[in-house]
């Protein structure tokens, strides 16, 4: 019986992306997934900040009604009190995740997707390595 001549070594699989979509791609989604669980919290930190804003133009010459009407309707203070509020007005999607959610993917799946994932590459390539000078050399 003929020797079977040895198979060819196997090649590594071949990569669908080059290292550089691969890795705006790990930055964005990583990004995104992250940023949508904290939506939220910025939710809640904008809600604040408007109401603060809404308490600070409150002028002394309006300052009578609005302290008449701010009994009847007062809002919530705290964030918790700001988060049973939204919840229990929109519920938990429409009060809570959704507001500012399509915004946010967006700026995280380009903007940091980009700075971030797009660092190793750009580095690689913008950066020469340095060659060590040799004795006499200018």
């Amino acid at each position: 019986m003929p020797a079977v001549p040895p198979a060819p070594p196997a090649s590594p699989p071949r990569a669908l992306l080059p290292p550089w979509q691969r890795e705006w791609l790990a930055a964005s989604m990583g990004c995104t997934i992250a940023d949508a669980m904290f939506n939220p919290l910025e939710v809640l930190k904008v809600r604040r900040q408007m109401l603060a804003r809404r308490a600070s133009s409150t002028t002394a010459s309006n300052a009578a009604a609005a302290a008449a009407t701010a009994s009847a309707t007062a809002p919530p203070t705290g964030t918790l009190a700001l988060a049973r509020d939204a919840i229990k007005s929109r519920g938990l999607a429409n009060g809570l995740w959704l507001p500012g959610l399509e915004a946010t993917c967006y700026r995280a799946f380009s903007y940091t997707g980009f700075r971030i994932g797009m660092y190793p590459s750009g580095a690689s390539h913008a950066l020469v390595p340095i060659r060590p000078r040799r004795r006499g050399e200018r």
